[in-house]
C-alpha cells in the first residue's frame, strides 16, 4: 500500500474522495500550526525587539467582548500608525497607563517592536520606555 491506502498495483488516478482527506488534512494542519505559533511569535517577541521612537497622539484601553472579554493598550502615534501594547495585566491597570502615556501626547518615546509581526495594519510592540 501506498501513502493513501492503495495497492501498489492500482496506481490509477487519485478519487475525488481521496483529493478531499489529503485537501481537509491540509487545512487541519494549517489551523493547529497557525494556533500554536501565535503564542510562539508572541513568546519570542517579548525578548527580540527592535526599539523605535515615535510621537504619541493618544493612548486608550478598551474592551473587547468575543468569546471572553479582553484589554487591549492601543497607542496612536503620528509617525508609526496604531501600536498594540502587548502586555498581560487587569484592565484597570492598562487604563492607568494609557492615562500615563496620554501625559506624553506630542512628545517622543521608544517601543519596541516585535521582530515577527503577523499583521501588517497594527504594529505589536512589547516595551514603552518610561512607563515600565
Amino acid at each position: 500500500m501506498d501513502e493513501v491506502g492503495r495497492n501498489q498495483e492500482d496506481k490509477g488516478p487519485w478519487t475525488v474522495k481521496e483529493v478531499l482527506k489529503v485537501i481537509v488534512s491540509l487545512v487541519i494542519l494549517a489551523g493547529v500550526l497557525f494556533m500554536l505559533s501565535t503564542p510562539l511569535i508572541s513568546k519570542y517577541n517579548q525578548t527580540h525587539y527592535t526599539m523605535r521612537s515615535c510621537t504619541v497622539t493618544e493612548a486608550t484601553a478598551r474592551e473587547t467582548r468575543t468569546v471572553t472579554t479582553s484589554t487591549k493598550l492601543s497607542i496612536y502615534t503620528s509617525d508609526c500608525g496604531t501600536l498594540v501594547y502587548e502586555i498581560s495585566k487587569p484592565g484597570a491597570e492598562l487604563e492607568r497607563m494609557a492615562e500615563h502615556i496620554n501625559e506624553f501626547q506630542g512628545k517622543r518615546l521608544g517601543f519596541g517592536f516585535g521582530d515577527i509581526q503577523l499583521q501588517s495594519n497594527l504594529s505589536t510592540v512589547f516595551k514603552v520606555e518610561s512607563i515600565e
